[in-house]
């Protein structure tokens, strides 16, 4: 996990990842190509709202999620097969 103790220096794109928790990771159709444009229009829209640049906030999403997912194998195997599914859709 990344910590910021000083989070007005830290890069606004790797705070993305905690949008993705809840709902929006939820929500993601498991079937690969729906998956796929569902993430490809989500990350668009938040990263034109929120004035990033869409594949550095990508990047930082599969390094947060990654990260979390083999964090999460043995805590919470579900939570992981949600993290490695959101991996594998990120296009």
């Amino acid at each position: 996990m990344l910590i910021d103790p000083k989070p007005h220096l830290g890069d606004p794109h790797a705070d993305v990842f905690g949008f993705m928790y809840g709902a929006a990771l939820r929500d993601i159709p498991h079937q690969l190509a729906v998956g796929r444009e569902y993430l490809r229009k989500l990350t668009a829209t938040y990263a034109t709202a929120a004035g990033l640049d869409r594949d550095r906030m990508v990047a930082w999403l599969r390094i947060r999620a990654l990260a979390a997912a083999l964090w999460a194998q043995r805590e919470d195997p579900h939570w992981a097969r949600e993290l490695f599914h959101l991996l594998e859709a990120l296009d």
